[in-house]
């Protein structure tokens, strides 16, 4: 991962509500679809710009007109690490004159939370930890908010971590306790330093998770350079952490006041991202190359590096009932779907405008990912279709709630953000 770091700014107070790209409908504030960034704003027989959210007529028209400047302004290699190749370009548009369109999902909700972007390639900051509470990124802290009840709350303010570029938030991952509902946090910096908070609950009739209840906190210095990626294993008793010096190191957290480094698997290049498959035989990893590598998880050797990709790896996941089918996600804007029992891929999907920044799956047949700006995407692995869900702004995370299945997605463009949620349309000939 390059060590671009993203400035964390206070966000005005402006909330962004969108809509699916393909519906009509829209917001009555068209101003909305970004004040800021519309380009040759349409204009009258005197030639003054007319005021969108006065004349509806031009909703749709303004709608076509901000999303082909923003394709062709975001598609020129904005986020790669490599140059596109003329392979590469006959790709991608073959994929989208051949793909197949369906719809499973239908826009639900939009949220009012403050989210932010730590990285300009690390969009990971946004995660369930329960069946209700999602724990999110927003500029100077870790926030959480429960889609239930709509109560939002500060689990960690992260001021200390804001004195200069190299020291602030990379990534965190959250792990809440099943027995006495403590929250483990850990926090990967941009200086190689991890912390792991604890957090106790707070008062038994709100319990609202408060700054003043951390009841333990270890930092540890891992590197010498960013930390890419940290995630609990095994019920928060270990830490698997990514680094930008190319190792991928799994922790002992359990006994609390140190790290104890269990398993080192090693790379000549970034790691970005890391997944177990089902039988936690095998860990693969992408990073800052076009390989992907498969380690054995009992010695730490090699098995296996599969090549396609174009330019640097950015996520990769397991599907969760396999220990052979993976995803990877790239810069590239390519989103690769690979089985470990052969060489090659078995299904490329391809973004619409730039790189890629996160993908999940969700406990079926569907693989959702999502662009850097702009869209989510839902491959449906059986019938071989696909949903685009467009909207604007740059993405902040993406992740499914494990229970009703719905997606959830933060965004943010500008002074403007919002979380959006999605479910499934019932009677959908894919779940027949």
């Amino acid at each position: 991962m390059e060590n671009n770091l993203s400035s964390n700014k206070n966000y005005a107070n402006n909330t962004l509500t969108f809509e699916d790209a393909s519906s009509n409908k829209f917001n009555s504030d068209i101003t909305l679809l970004h004040r800021n960034t519309l380009k040759n704003n349409p204009t009258n027989s005197n030639g003054n710009i007319v005021e969108c959210n006065q004349i509806g007529f031009w909703v749709d028209n303004i709608r076509d007109h901000q999303r082909y400047w923003r394709i062709n302004e975001w598609s020129n290699n904005h986020f790669r690490s490599l140059p596109a190749s003329p392979e590469e370009k006959k790709l991608k548009k073959d994929i989208l004159a051949n793909k197949k369109t369906d719809i499973f999902y239908q826009f639900k909700e939009c949220f009012k939370l403050k989210v932010g972007i730590t990285h300009l390639q690390v969009r990971k900051n946004f995660k369930f930890y329960s069946e209700f509470n999602i724990a999110y990124y927003q500029p100077f802290s870790i926030c959480s908010y429960n889609t239930l009840t709509k109560v939002t709350f500060e689990l960690i303010s992260l001021n200390e971590y804001n004195t200069n570029d190299y020291n602030q938030l990379i990534c965190f991952d959250i792990y809440k306790m099943d027995t006495s509902n403590i929250l483990l946090i850990g926090l990967g910096l941009g200086d190689g330093i991890v912390d792991i908070v604890k957090i106790e609950p707070g008062d038994k009739q709100d319990k609202v998770y408060k700054k003043k209840n951390i009841i333990s906190k270890l930092s540890t210095k891992i590197c010498d350079s960013s930390i890419n990626d940290v995630k609990f294993l095994e019920e928060g008793s270990k830490l698997l952490i990514s680094t930008n010096d190319g190792d991928l190191i799994i922790y002992d957290i359990s006994k609390g006041n140190k790290l104890t480094s269990i398993q080192v698997f090693k790379d000549s290049i970034s790691i970005n991202d890391s997944s177990f498959n089902l039988s936690k035989s095998c860990i693969a990893t992408v990073g800052d190359a076009q390989y992907v590598k498969i380690f054995d998880c009992k010695t730490s050797k090699l098995i296996n590096t599969y090549y396609g990709h174009y330019d640097h790896g950015i996520s990769i996941k397991f599907q969760p009932n396999s220990d052979n089918i993976f995803a990877t996600a790239n810069q590239d804007g390519f989103c690769k779907i690979w089985d470990l029992r052969k060489n090659t891929t078995v299904k490329t999907l391809s973004g619409v405008m730039d790189g890629l920044s996160n993908i999940c799956f969700d406990n079926t047949d569907f693989l959702i990912f999502a662009e850097y700006h702009d869209y989510i995407h839902i491959y449906n692995m059986k019938l071989d279709t696909m949903q685009d869900i467009g909207f604007f702004g740059k993405t902040a995370g993406l992740d499914i709630n494990k229970n009703t299945q719905n997606i959830f997605f933060g965004a943010v463009e500008e002074s403007l953000y919002g979380v959006l949620e999605y479910d499934k349309i019932k009677f959908n000939k894919s779940f027949v």
